[in-house]
């Protein structure tokens, strides 16, 4: 049996993408628009698909990231934008996250926000 967190809670909106591209860490930077983060920044959501300078950004449910430096833990943790489009461990100032799975091989963890 496979498991699969796609489309749990699943939450999507479209906002301007200003510099954006498919699977960034994104956050709201003025109205309607969303410009990718730098390392260290809280995310607002993750860039799903681009059509011309509208981009479909996931705000809440199942994301699946590519990560920097260490793996993130299991559980509640604290995440952070890494500054090139995936996410990596935070002290503080992150966004609390569900994490449901780590693919150490791939670099990529699985968390509900």
């Amino acid at each position: 049996m496979k498991i699969s967190f796609e489309g749990i809670g699943d939450r999507t909106l479209t906002f301007i993408g200003d510099g954006v591209k498919a699977g960034d860490a994104v956050k709201v930077t003025g109205a309607g628009t969303v410009s990718p983060c730098a390392a260290g920044d809280a995310f607002d959501g993750f860039v799903t698909g681009l059509s011309g300078e509208y981009a479909g950004v996931v705000i809440g449910g199942a994301v699946t990231a590519a990560y920097s430096g260490a793996a993130p833990g299991f559980g509640r943790v604290e995440l952070s934008a890494d500054g090139g489009g995936g996410v990596a461990a935070a002290e503080s100032g992150g966004v609390r996250c569900l994490v449901v799975d780590v693919d150490s091989a791939e670099k990529r963890v699985t968390f509900i926000m």
